[in-house]
């Protein structure tokens, strides 16, 4: 007897789409994926037109093959912040700004000296920096596109935009919310920190409403459900961001439990039951409900790597340099260290991409290299470099909050040697691999609306 998908999960990602069918027990029946490109222009931009996201999801939906008819429940897991201007009908009237981007450091700076550092960090819990930022995006549009900005209705997210054209409601959560710099995300439950708003001259009526990550935004509009054959009046929940998805997958709802996503960035994330704010991390609200998560993130985490293949390995394929050379590079390294030896290696900034928590722009630097050094002793030394950055991460967050001794590897690039040298650089750790998924992530929120886990009384 073929299995019941009663859980379709979206998970809306920066450069492709996936569509998961799920049963009522989080299992899945079937996934679709799709890609779909970044713009990135003039030296500091990088966006996406939201309706090839939109082209994406409807792709995925028309190559899915199971049954929908028994679907119940929507959830979604988004990139963020996805930042747009969306008219009354829900349509995009802007591109929407990634994370990356790097258009408005001037709008940031000036969040920063009118509301002040301290401020911030105490009420937001987050610096604004452009692109991870709405609230610099925002006033980047007010600066540079007036008409819009003037006659938009409502300043959005991925999942806004979604939840908008599949409902026709508008919303945000939190854990999207979480670093807009105009969000109470130390006091989640008050919803946007209208203070700072005024402040800031941004019209908060333009603002969507604050909807709870694990409840629906609306249903499916008839419409919608008729082009999309599915049964009208689907709750369709309003989800959050996908790395918080994607810990929640792997169980992380613990204070103190680590997960270190292993991709094209490499980030650091921990459960806290209370938010500890810093300039060098970001916090985001969790997508279950009392629990934040700290974010520290090397921008370019393995795609650092590949460009030192790209650069450095030209010999050789790009599967061949991350299964036999930079394993053996690690190793040679480790085993003299083993034996007390005191290596002199160059160093790295790892900041190909800039830094997430720097107003100016920052870019990487390989230094203290020497004649005697070569491809193997920069690549060792910019694996090391990048292991102690987010070592010292953890160093300083353990003096306030206790850590738990396991800490979950995922993503890719992971062998033995790789495992070896987190323990000596990064910390002592017990390492245990784990699949993470978005959409899994997804699936468990779906499953817990159903089974009515966070409803109140």
């Amino acid at each position: 007897m073929s299995r019941q998908g009663v859980i379709l999960a979206l998970d809306i990602g920066t450069t492709g789409f996936k569509l998961g069918l799920f049963d009522r027990e989080g299992e899945l029946i079937e996934m679709t994926n799709c890609f779909y490109p970044i713009n990135a222009y003039d030296g500091d931009k990088a966006d996406s037109d939201p309706e090839k996201w939109w082209a994406g999801f409807l792709d995925c939906r028309k190559r899915m093959k199971s049954s929908l008819e028994d679907v119940e429940v929507m959830p979604m897991g988004v990139t963020t912040p996805g930042a747009m201007i969306l008219d009354r009908e829900g349509n995009p009237l802007t591109p929407a700004v990634l994370f990356m981007d790097r258009r408005s450091p001037k709008q940031a700076q000036e969040i920063r000296d009118k509301i002040g550092e301290e401020r911030l960090l105490s009420e937001t819990a987050n610096l604004p920096v452009p692109g991870g930022c709405t609230a610099s995006t925002i006033l980047w549009w007010r600066d540079n596109l007036p008409e819009v900005y003037k006659n938009g209705h409502v300043f959005a997210h991925t999942n806004t935009f979604f939840g908008a054209r599949l409902t026709g409601k508008f919303g945000m959560d939190a854990s999207t919310g979480s670093l807009t710099a105009l969000f109470n995300t130390t006091k989640p439950e008050k919803g946007w920190n209208l203070e700072i708003v005024r402040e800031l001259g941004i019209p908060e009526e333009k603002l969507p409403p604050f909807v709870n990550s694990w409840e629906a935004v609306g249903t499916l509009k008839p419409e919608m459900a008729k082009k999309l054959n599915l049964k009208a009046g689907i709750p369709v929940l309003m989800g959050g961001n996908d790395v918080a998805c994607a810990d929640l997958s792997v169980g992380l709802s613990e204070q103190g439990k680590i997960v270190d996503i292993l991709g094209t960035c490499e980030i650091l994330t921990t459960c806290l039951e209370t938010p500890i704010a810093s300039p060098r991390h970001n916090i985001r609200c969790h997508v279950i409900p009392g629990r934040w998560i700290t974010m520290f993130v090397l921008n370019t985490g393995g795609e650092a790597f590949k460009w030192f293949a790209n650069v450095f390995c030209r010999d050789m394929s790009l599967d061949s340099f991350f299964k036999d050379f930079l394993p053996q590079a690690l190793k040679k390294v480790l085993e003299r260290e083993k034996e007390g030896e005191v290596l002199d290696l160059p160093g790295f900034l790892p900041y190909l991409s800039g830094d997430r928590y720097s107003v100016e722009n920052i870019w990487a630097s390989i230094t203290n290299l020497h004649l005697s050094h070569n491809r193997e002793h920069i690549l060792a030394g910019m694996v090391k470099t990048s292991m102690e950055l987010t070592g010292e991460h953890l160093k300083q967050l353990s003096q306030k909050v206790k850590l738990s001794q396991e800490l979950i590897l995922t993503g890719g690039a992971i062998n033995p040697v790789f495992i070896e040298a987190k323990k000596r650089w990064m910390g002592d750790f017990k390492y245990v691999i784990k699949e993470q998924s978005s959409l899994q992530g997804c699936a468990i929120l779906g499953k817990m609306f159903l089974d009515g886990a966070f409803k109140k009384g």
